[in-house]
């Protein structure tokens, strides 16, 4: 599938995806060990799932027993309109990366980033300009070994 790029504001991106990602920070969190790798069978609790979603950005994270929701709009120059195949995306990366880039940049109000999903390679791109340059590109995992979420689980 070829890419699709969406524009959204870097504080707002930011809160969808720490509020989103709050289980998954937890749970890596807790199964982080600084003197021995933990190899566990359940990687995709670490991660966030991004999806697309008409108009706006979700970002969700669970612990298998609840989940946690964070979203943000797309909102400038016409590029979140619906492919012409009105399909969607969803992409599940690893929180902590995610989040520690997103963190280290500059927090100017109303700054935007250009995200851009390539589906075919299940990579993430993040572009930030406001005076310097920093593209970040993430390796995701299939959406399709996240649990399919609960709505009524929703917290």
């Amino acid at each position: 599938m070829s890419k699709t790029t969406n524009v959204t504001r870097l504080n707002e991106f930011s809160d969808a995806v720490k509020k989103g990602g709050k289980l998954a920070e937890r749970y890596a969190t807790k199964h982080r060990d600084s003197t021995v790798t933990i190899n566990n069978g359940l990687p995709i609790l670490k991660c966030v799932k991004l999806s697309r979603r008409d108009h706006h950005i979700e970002a969700v994270s669970t612990n298998l027993q609840e989940f946690v929701l964070g979203a943000c709009y797309c909102n400038t120059r016409n590029m979140c309109e619906l492919p012409e195949s009105g399909e969607h995306w969803d992409i599940c990366i690893p929180f902590d990366p995610l989040n520690d880039w997103l963190r280290a940049l500059p927090k100017n109000k109303g700054q935007e980033l250009t995200i851009t999903v390539n589906m075919r390679q299940k990579t993430l791109s993040v572009h930030y300009v406001n005076g310097i340059t920093m593209t970040a590109t993430f390796k995701g995992i299939d959406s399709l070994e996240f649990p399919v979420v609960d709505s009524s689980r929703i917290v």
